[in-house]
């Protein structure tokens, strides 16, 4: 697991606990539905170290 992907899975952990705590209503399920994206992120192996192509390169 990449940093990255540590540093997704623990921010998907403090929204889930910070969701907990909340009622049923918008900022809830926006926590939720950020929860759920930091566990996708955490899940995906994301490789910025390749050299993006150039314009005019082939």
């Amino acid at each position: 697991m990449t940093k990255e992907q540590e540093v997704s899975s623990e921010c998907a952990r403090e929204a889930r606990r910070q969701a907990a705590l909340l009622p049923p209503g918008p900022i809830r399920d926006a926590l939720l539905e950020k929860a759920h994206q930091y566990e996708l992120a955490s899940k995906t192996d994301l490789h910025h170290d390749a050299e993006e192509p150039t314009l005019g390169s082939r």
